[in-house]
């Protein structure tokens, strides 16, 4: 596994490459006031990497920007069923009645998150950064479902699940507790005041399909394919040499930057069918950070990855 931090920063001198790994060191001239850090965070980085068996090395240009390089070796990988990962998609098709759901994070990006995953269906959508805030907004909205972060500042999800449990108005309305915690212990303490929980990090089939045991819904008309294969399209040589530098991209692992540049290409092949359909089922799986679908789909398409 290699993963790679670039910036375009002031740079480290050749002869400090080693020093700014040690505790409490920053780059000699470096403006703590206008930079910031304590000089901890590459050692501690450090660290972690070798413990794990691996390294973390700086290449850098003085005034041109730094390149830390984590690799670490022997990874194992978790193999794929790929005929389980394309199966059953029906929740794509679900169609709620009109309902209001609150989520509950202190964490922004796990607030967006959970929206972009309900954007398109028919929720009305609800926020609250703590638990205080969260039993206020259920009192005033009674929503139809509560989506409960569990651990909080001023009030965790534990405290202000057991507050809304408690209280008449608010007892009946389903909480969902979205978790980080593992832990069998932890589980037991979370089920005693929420209706379920889903362990973080969730897909978007996971929380509709915990949602839809709580919200009435229909299934639409269009229906997803069951066949479970990836389809392959007949694309245009003209469309191939206009994405090549894209596929070499590619050929070094999955980029979803490289993937949308050809996802703008494709929208311009307007006179193949076949590179449309193409556009509307990867635009399909990046919507649904289904990355699995992305890269059988790229895959598939373009044998020579």
């Amino acid at each position: 596994l290699v993963v790679q931090v670039v910036d375009t920063g002031i740079g480290v001198p050749d002869d400090q490459k080693e020093k700014v790994f040690g505790a409490f060191a920053q780059r000699t001239g470096q403006s703590r006031s206008k930079y910031g850090g304590t000089g901890l965070g590459l050692a501690i980085s450090k660290t972690l990497v070798e413990l794990m068996g691996g390294s973390l090395e700086l290449q850098d240009t003085p005034g041109g920007g730094s390149t830390f390089t984590v690799s670490i070796p022997d990874v194992e990988v978790t193999v794929v069923d790929e005929s389980s990962t394309d199966e059953n998609q029906e929740f794509l098709n679900y169609k709620f009645k009109p309902s209001t759901v609150l989520i509950v994070d202190d964490i922004t990006v796990n607030r967006q998150l959970l929206n972009h995953c309900l954007k398109e269906y028919s929720f009305e959508l609800l926020e609250a950064v703590n638990g205080a805030e969260a039993v206020k907004l259920a009192k005033d909205h009674q929503p139809d479902l509560i989506l409960m972060d569990m651990k909080m500042p001023e009030m965790d999800g534990y405290e202000a699940s057991a507050l809304l449990k408690s209280e008449e108005m608010t007892a009946a309305i389903p909480v969902i507790a979205v978790t980080a915690s593992a832990m069998k212990q932890t589980e037991d303490e979370i089920m005693s005041n929420c209706d379920a929980y889903l362990r973080k990090p969730i897909t978007q089939k996971q929380l509709i399909m915990e949602i839809s045991k709580f919200i009435e819904f229909e299934k639409s008309a269009v229906q997803q394919s069951s066949t479970g294969i990836t389809p392959i399209y007949d694309l245009p040589d003209s469309f191939r040499e206009k994405i090549v530098p894209q596929l070499k991209i590619l050929q070094e692992g999955l980029n979803t930057a490289a993937i949308k540049e050809i996802l703008v290409v494709l929208k311009q092949q307007t006179d193949s069918e076949q590179c449309l359909e193409f556009a509307v089922k990867l635009e399909s799986h990046l919507k649904h950070f289904d990355l699995y679908a992305v890269q059988r789909l790229i895959e598939k398409n373009f044998q020579d990855l």
